[in-house]
């Protein structure tokens, strides 16, 4: 067999390789987000400290803090979609506290659900230039009607819809606190318009995966600190 057939045959099984690399199976995601319904009740926060129920399996909370993980780092079309369609599930899910507040609160699947839908609609586009305390008309349109939203676009695809949500923004700036000075508006809408931009010319949703460094969990039970090792004295005049 001469050097190029070789050659040839073993290109041709590194392509095919690499193809079924690419083929392989998405993630289950109607799976992924009914584990996140909790096998517990959940605890009473009604003075913002959690109090478990007799019974909780401390081990349970990590199971479905796994599945939240796996979807905070995926931004695909097809998890959005599922995620609408899960935005009433009422199931208790996770206690979590946000930025150390001291005030624990106990989630719903659709709770997490709705973040994560919001986040890949708005957050990955929008949020991200504009500072939190802009007006929230937008915000509030968005976030307690978001299913009734995305139905009356049914024919547009998630970057499609960013771009909507970012041209609905633009406006946003202008009315943003007098603090903020007239270069950050500027920046702050041009940053805006290179979104629009990017979106346009990939035809492709943008996405950053969400980092839960600024939120707690609720159990397992921590472990005690290991006792330090004790050395051995040194015996005087050594």
């Amino acid at each position: 067999m001469s050097f190029h057939r070789i050659s040839l045959l073993v290109g041709l099984a590194l392509v095919s390789v690499a193809t079924l690399a690419q083929a392989k199976d998405p993630p289950d995601y109607a799976a992924l987000i009914e584990a996140l319904a909790s096998r517990n009740s959940e605890p009473d926060t009604s003075d913002g400290k959690p109090r478990p129920p007799a019974g909780f399996d401390w081990k349970d909370p990590s199971r479905v803090a796994d599945a939240f993980h796996q979807l905070c780092h995926d931004g695909s079309d097809e998890l959005w979609e599922e995620l609408l369609k899960h935005l009433d599930d009422k199931r208790y899910s996770l206690t979590m506290e946000f930025n150390d507040s001291g005030d624990w609160t106990n989630e719903s699947v659709g709770d997490l659900c709705r973040m994560l839908a919001y986040k890949h609609l708005a957050d990955d586009v929008l949020d991200r230039y504009i500072p939190r305390d802009r007006p929230t008309r937008l915000i509030k349109e968005l976030w307690t009607d978001l299913g009734e939203w995305r139905k009356a676009r049914a024919d547009k695809s998630l970057y499609e819809l960013q771009i909507e949500v970012c041209e609905l923004g633009l406006p946003e700036v202008a009315n943003l606190p007098d603090w903020v000075s007239d270069e950050k508006k500027d920046k702050t809408r041009h940053k805006i318009e290179a979104q629009i931009d990017e979106l346009k010319m990939t035809k492709k949703a943008a996405y950053r995966p969400l980092v839960l460094d600024s939120y707690k969990i609720f159990g397992p039970k921590p472990r005690p600190a290991p006792n330090p090792p004790r050395t051995k004295k040194s015996k005087k005049g050594a």
